[in-house]
């Protein structure tokens, strides 16, 4: 080999250098490429693990709410419920308590009417255990005077007419 050819073959061997060497720094421009795509390609999967993760949440999340909207719901229907219940029974007690009232107040007018029937009983009895008394009086007065005749004329006293004189006694 002459001393050109092995000139050529050097400058050829340059060349192929060159371009290997251009190649080579175009597979690493393409490396970092690639470096750069997993590299976001491995964020993407962790994001969308972290996205489905929050989806799951966020699902959990709304049945739990929904839950307990429909418990609303149901408590909302029963406090409804209760509210009409609560004003039919206030209706029944007010119409009981009007009920009450009147007759209540014909109690009372009742009571004021035996309050004045028991007036006018006790001035009657009252009347008549005077003129009982009276009566008694008067029998015991005219005992008295039979017993004092006896005395008089001297005949017989009994126990009885014994009793009568201490009876006169005593008043």
């Amino acid at each position: 080999m002459s001393a050109s050819q092995k000139i050529g073959n050097i400058s050829l061997w340059k060349k192929l250098i060159k371009e290997l060497k251009k190649k080579l720094k175009d597979a690493e421009k393409i490396s970092d490429v690639f470096e750069k795509i997993h590299k976001i390609s491995k964020e993407i999967d962790d994001l969308k693990k972290k996205s489905e993760e929050m989806h799951k949440k966020v699902q959990a999340t709304a049945k739990e709410s929904q839950t307990e909207h429909e418990d609303v719901v149901a408590s909302s229907k029963e406090v409804d419920e209760l509210k009409k219940k609560e004003e039919e029974a206030f209706k029944k007690f007010l119409e009981l308590k009007t009920k009450f009232s009147e007759i209540n107040d014909k109690l009372q007018e009742k009571l004021i009417e035996l309050g004045k029937l028991n007036e006018q009983a006790g001035v009657v009895k009252k009347e008549r255990k005077q003129a009982k008394d009276k009566k008694a009086e008067n029998e015991l007065k005219r005992k008295e005077e039979e017993v004092e005749k006896k005395l008089k004329s001297k005949k017989k006293i009994t126990t009885e007419d014994l009793l009568i004189m201490q009876m006169k006694d005593k008043k």
